[in-house]
């Protein structure tokens, strides 16, 4: 392999449903890319509201893929996770990260090898997302081109991201991936605003596309929505317990 070409390293914070987290691991495998893996981490991230997550479980279901099994000392958080790993691992410039979000289900098979020619060639990408079958972005303005042989677009204003990966060496220069709200939501606002001062960009593949799942559990969707909105800004698990009778 070309010595210059970047590093692909796969993790999946583990905070949803046990079976969602089985499933994308799953899937994961089934779609696996060409492209060397130089890791592949499954963070348990203490999901508090499935019995089925637990450090026992979590750690046979990496096992059974060859998987690495990690535990931070308490949830940090979406941006949190993300930097917690790459400082762990450290990873820096030539490092890209790709996150198999529990609720995400990629479409087409290879499209780690797409988002890895992309990176490769394109050197100006701090992070590479999926398509999503969105009628809204869909009509959004956009330049269409091609990075090497992949089909991308680069759209004239934000747009909200699905799945994907990011640059490490990029995350690195401005100081993290970033985000509004201390837990959860608008990382692309902040991110996007760091790294394109310094002439960063964001790409999403045109043909390959992230389905993203509804999760099963309801108060963990009315938990998201409430950090989106800025009422609560309490972990997901102090929520819950707010939330008991008393």
């Amino acid at each position: 392999m070309d010595t210059r070409m970047k590093k692909l390293h796969v993790m999946c914070l583990a905070y949803n449903t046990f079976e969602l987290v089985k499933d994308t691991l799953t899937l994961f495998e089934l779609q696996r890319p060409d492209y060397k893996i130089e890791s592949a981490t499954l963070v348990d991230v203490r999901y508090p509201n499935d019995p089925a997550i637990n450090p026992a479980s979590l750690k046979e279901l990496a096992d059974l893929y060859g998987w690495n099994y990690v535990r931070p000392a308490k949830n940090y958080g979406c941006a949190g996770g993300w930097n917690w790993l790459i400082r762990e691992l450290n990873l820096g410039d030539g490092d890209v990260l790709w996150g198999a979000d529990p609720d995400g289900r990629p479409q087409e098979p290879k499209y780690l090898d797409a988002v890895m020619e992309i990176f490769n060639k394109a050197p100006e990408a701090y992070t590479v997302q999926l398509n999503r079958p969105c009628v809204y972005s869909q009509n959004l303005p956009r330049f269409e081109r091609k990075i090497g042989n992949v089909n991308v677009i680069d759209y004239h204003q934000l747009v909200a991201w699905s799945l994907g990966a990011f640059d490490c060496g990029w995350l690195r220069k401005i100081g993290g991936m970033l985000q509004r709200h201390p837990l959860y939501g608008y990382t692309e606002h902040a991110t996007s605003a760091a790294a394109g001062a310094l002439g960063g960009k964001w790409y999403i593949t045109k043909d390959f596309y992230d389905v993203h799942l509804k999760a099963p559990d309801p108060a963990f969707v009315e938990w998201k929505l409430a950090c989106a909105e800025y009422r609560t800004q309490a972990t997901f698990d102090q929520w819950l317990k707010e939330r008991e009778p008393k």
